[in-house]
C-alpha cells in the first residue's frame, strides 16, 4: 500500500501551519561539519543569525509541486517551498532613489519580490557574525599514530604567521607521504622565503625546496602536519574550506591573514574599466561561501557566482572530467550604492525569483535560534508542531494495504483533520485515533505536557500554555524584529499596534 498526497496547492498551502517550510536536500549549510541538509544530524553545530547554533531536530518529507529559487545580487542560488519564510528588507523604489528598510522581518518565499532599477523589490540579509571562539593553541597529539614516536611539538600555535600558512596550504598545498607541500612558480620568491621563515620560527621544522621546469615544490618535513592541515583545511581542490577555527576565531587578524595567504595563492588582481578588483576562482562551495561570510564579517561585501559549470575539457591534449567553478570578486575602489552594510548585516537585493518543478524529498531543521543560512541568507527553521504526528500516521496507513489519496490536511476548532479517498474503514480508524491525539499536542512547538484546546474570541486552538499565552497578547507568530518594532512604536508613541 502507499500514501499519495495530492499536489494541489491548497494542499500544500495547509501543510505550512505544521512546519513544512523546506529546501532541497543537496542545501549546503555552513557551520562546524558543512554539510548538505539531507546528512545533518541531530546537535551539530551550524551558523544562524546569532553565530554558532545547534540543530535539536532534523525532518523530510515528500514533495511535489513548485520550488522558488532565489538569488540574490552576488550570491549562489537556493530553493525552498513556497511558503519558507527569509529574513528580508523592504527595498523601495521614491522619488528616483532607492530607500532601503531598517528593520528585517520574515516574509513567506512566494511573496518575495525582485529588486530592479526604479522598482520596489525586497533585500536579502548576510549576518554579520560576532560570537567567535577563542583559541591560540591547537592539540596536535590527536595525530599521532601509534604510542611510540618522538613529537617535536604537541601543539600547533596560532597567530597571524600561521594562520597565513594554513591560507597560502589552502590555495596551493597538498600532502604527502612526509609532509606538507606547496606547488609554486620559481620566480614566487616572496611566498618561499616567507613559508622557510615562518616554518623554522613558528614549527620547528626545515623546508626542502625542488625545482622541476617552471615549478618550484617548497616541502615542510612533518608526518603530524601531513595530517593535521588536511583535516583542518580539507584535501583536494574541492574540499578545501576555512578551519572553524580561523572563520569564527575571535581575533580578526587571524581571519585577515589568512584571507591574505589564500589570495596571494589562489587570487588576482585585475583593473576593469577603471575599477580594481581582488579576485579568486575555487572548485570548492564550502570555501567560497564561507569566503564571502568572512569578508561581511570585515563589513566587506564581495560577490560569489558559478564561473564555470562541471563538464569534460580539454587539458594538455587530455580529455578531463572538471568540476564547477566558483569566483569570488571583490570590488576596491567602486561604491555599491544598492548595497548596504549596517554593524549586524550586509543587505543585498534580490535579482532573481524563478518557480522550478520538483518531484522527491525535502528537508528542513530545527534549531536553538529558530534559524540557519541558504548561500549566506537567513531563512527560518522548521518548528515541529503537529510534523512528527501528521508523519506517524502516514507510516501507519503504509502498513495497510489499502491505496489511500491525501485530499486536505488541515487545522479546524483545534484539531487535526486528515481528509483521504479509498480507505478502509481500518484506515479510518486509525485517522480518527490520530486525529484525537491532535487534541493534547501543541500545534506550534508539538509539546503536550500542558496542551489543551484554548479559545480567543470564537477562535479555537490546542496550545500549551507558553504558546497559549503568546497567543493571547498577539505575539504567537510574531517575530523579535517585529516585536522590536512593536515595543519601540509603544515606547515613543504609547499606543500599542
Amino acid at each position: 500500500m502507499s500514501v499519495h498526497i495530492n499536489p494541489d496547492p491548497t494542499l500544500q498551502n495547509n501543510l505550512m501551519s505544521f512546519g513544512w517550510e523546506c529546501t532541497i536536500p543537496n542545501s549546503l549549510i555552513l557551520g562546524i561539519q558543512n554539510k548538505n541538509i539531507s546528512e545533518i544530524e541531530n546537535n551539530a553545530d551550524i551558523i544562524g543569525i546569532s553565530g554558532i547554533t545547534s540543530v535539536s531536530e532534523c525532518f523530510n518529507r515528500f514533495y511535489s509541486g513548485k520550488l522558488l529559487e532565489i538569488r540574490g545580487e552576488g550570491m549562489l542560488p537556493f530553493f525552498v517551498t513556497p511558503e519558507h519564510p527569509v529574513l528580508v528588507m523592504n527595498n523601495i523604489q521614491q522619488n528616483n532613489k532607492t530607500v532601503i528598510g531598517d528593520i528585517p522581518f520574515w516574509c513567506k518565499a512566494e511573496n518575495l519580490l525582485e529588486k530592479h532599477s526604479h522598482k520596489t523589490g525586497h533585500s536579502l540579509i548576510i549576518p554579520r557574525n560576532k560570537l567567535f571562539i577563542d583559541i591560540s593553541l591547537l592539540d596536535l597529539q590527536i595525530f599521532r599514530k601509534g604510542p611510540k614516536g618522538r613529537m617535536s611539538a604537541t601543539e600547533f600555535p596560532l597567530n597571524e604567521n600561521t594562520a597565513w600558512i594554513l591560507g597560502l596550504y589552502t590555495a596551493e598545498g597538498s600532502p604527502n607521504d612526509v609532509g606538507i607541500q606547496f606547488s609554486l612558480h620559481k620566480k614566487e620568491i616572496f611566498l618561499i622565503n616567507k613559508i622557510k621563515e615562518i616554518s623554522k620560527k613558528e614549527l620547528k621544522h626545515s623546508v626542502y625546496l625542488r625545482t622541476k621546469e617552471n615549478c618550484t615544490i617548497a616541502n615542510i618535513s612533518s608526518k603530524i602536519l601531513s595530517r593535521a592541515f588536511p583535516f583542518w583545511c580539507g584535501k583536494g581542490a574541492k574540499n578545501k574550506k576555512i578551519p572553524d577555527f580561523v572563520l569564527f576565531n575571535k581575533d580578526e587578524k587571524i581571519l585577515k591573514s589568512f584571507i591574505d595567504g589564500y589570495f596571494l595563492g589562489d587570487g588576482c588582481i585585475t583593473i576593469s574599466k577603471g575599477t580594481k578588483n581582488r579576485s579568486a576562482v575555487t572548485t570548492s562551495k564550502i570555501l567560497a561561501l564561507q569566503l564571502q561570510l568572512s569578508f561581511a564579517r570585515m563589513g566587506i561585501f564581495s560577490h560569489v557566482y558559478l564561473s564555470k559549470k562541471a563538464g569534460i575539457e580539454k587539458i594538455l591534449g587530455r580529455y578531463c572530467k572538471t568540476n564547477n567553478k566558483y569566483s569570488i570578486l571583490i570590488n576596491l575602489n567602486l561604491k555599491r550604492t544598492f548595497i548596504k552594510i549596517t554593524d549586524s548585516f550586509i543587505i543585498v537585493p534580490i535579482r532573481k525569483i524563478k518557480k522550478v518543478d520538483y518531484f522527491g524529498n525535502v528537508y528542513n531543521i530545527k534549531t536553538n535560534d529558530n534559524t540557519y543560512l541558504l548561500s549566506n541568507a537567513v531563512v527560518h527553521n522548521c518548528d515541529k508542531g503537529w510534523h512528527p504526528l501528521i508523519q506517524e500516521l502516514i507510516d501507519e496507513l503504509n502498513k495497510l494495504p489499502d491505496e489511500i489519496e491525501v485530499l486536505q490536511v488541515k487545522e479546524k476548532y483545534a484539531g487535526l483533520r486528515f481528509y483521504v479517498s479509498g480507505a478502509s474503514e481500518k484506515a479510518y480508524k486509525i485517522i480518527s485515533l490520530y486525529e484525537n491525539y491532535s487534541y493534547h499536542i501543541c500545534e506550534y512547538c508539538g509539546k503536550f505536557w500542558t496542551a489543551k484546546e484554548r479559545v480567543n474570541h470564537g477562535w479555537y486552538k490546542t496550545l500549551c500554555d507558553k504558546h497559549t499565552k503568546k497567543w493571547l497578547d498577539g505575539t504567537l507568530y510574531e517575530s523579535k524584529w517585529k516585536k522590536f518594532w512593536r515595543l519601540l512604536f509603544y515606547k515613543l508613541t504609547g499606543k500599542y499596534r
